[in-house]
C-alpha cells in the first residue's frame, strides 16, 4: 500500500506490511540493486497505539446520530493523533486516568475542540490550532501538559523525542501523525561514470551503498503499534505546512 499525502508519501516496510518501501528506492536510485534495514539504528517508542480514523469517525457519527453525509465528521487526523498522545501519557505512563472506552475519549476531545473553534465538521484543523487541540485533550482529563509547536529544525526535534522515548505529533502538509520511532536503511545501486579522455577514456560501473533515515509514524489509518515510514529528507518546516507538537509539562 502506498498513500499520497500531497508532497509526502507514507511507505510501509517489511516489519509492518508488504515490503512496498522498495518502490521508493527504485524511483530514487537508478540501477537499484537492493536494500536492508540497519536494525542497530532502529528505535521505537513502545506502546503508542495507532487508532483508525475511519472507525472513530463512524463511532462519532453513530452516537451523534449524524446520518446525512453533510453532517458526518471528516478530516479528524489531528484529533486522532491527540488521542494517541493522551492514551500514551495517561494509560501507558500512568499520569492520569482516561475513560475506559477510547471511542468516548475521541468524542470528548472532538466536541471540546469543536466548541472552541479548533476543528470543523468537515474542514479538519488549521495548523495554528494543532497545539491547542493537544492542550485541550490533556486539560479535559485534568492534566497540565500542553501542546507546544515547533516549526523549525524538525528533524532534530523528532530525533530528540524518539531518543527521549516520547511520542511527538507531526503535522505534514495535509495530515497529522504521531512519530513513534526512527530507523535507517542501507541502499545499494550501480553507478556508472567515465574516466580519462581521448583514447584512454573508459566507462566504469561500480556498486555504491548509501544510508537513508526514516521516521516511523502512526498514520491514524491502521491498528498496528506503528505503521508508516517517512524519509527524513521529505520533512522540512512550516514553509511547507509542517510542524511538530510536543506534549510539555
Amino acid at each position: 500500500m502506498l498513500i499520497w499525502l500531497l508532497h509526502i508519501r507514507i511507505y510501509y516496510d517489511e516489519d509492518v506490511s508488504s515490503n512496498k518501501l522498495e518502490n521508493y528506492f527504485k524511483d530514487k536510485y537508478s540501477d537499484y540493486i537492493g536494500y536492508s534495514q540497519i536494525y542497530s539504528e532502529r528505535k521505537i517508542v513502545q506502546n503508542v497505539r495507532n487508532y483508525s480514523q475511519s472507525q472513530l469517525n463512524d463511532h462519532y457519527n453513530e452516537v451523534k446520530n449524524r446520518t446525512k453525509s453533510d453532517d458526518m465528521i471528516d478530516g479528524t487526523c489531528t484529533i486522532v493523533s491527540c488521542l494517541g498522545m493522551i492514551n500514551y501519557f495517561g494509560n501507558i505512563c500512568g499520569e492520569f486516568s482516561l475513560d475506559s472506552d477510547y471511542n468516548d475519549v475521541f468524542v470528548k476531545i472532538f466536541d471540546g475542540c469543536l466548541a472552541n473553534g479548533y476543528v470543523t465538521i468537515k474542514g479538519g484543523t488549521e495548523k495554528e490550532d494543532d497545539d491547542d487541540c493537544l492542550s485541550l485533550s490533556f486539560s479535559t482529563y485534568g492534566l497540565t501538559r500542553t501542546g507546544n509547536s515547533n516549526w523549525w529544525l524538525l528533524e532534530n526535534n523528532i530525533k530528540d523525542a524518539v531518543n527521549g522515548n516520547t511520542p511527538i505529533m507531526l503535522s505534514l502538509t495535509n495530515h497529522s501523525v504521531v512519530v513513534v520511532g526512527k530507523t535507517k536503511y542501507s541502499v545499494s545501486y550501480k553507478k556508472t561514470y567515465t574516466t580519462g579522455m581521448w583514447w584512454w577514456k573508459e566507462t566504469v560501473t561500480e556498486i555504491v551503498t548509501e544510508d537513508e533515515e526514516f521516521v516511523i509514524v502512526n498514520d491514524g489509518w491502521g491498528s498496528s503499534s506503528y505503521s508508516g515510514l517517512i524519509p527524513f529528507s521529505k520533512i522540512t518546516n512550516i514553509t511547507d505546512g509542517m510542524q511538530v507538537i510536543w506534549a510539555e509539562l
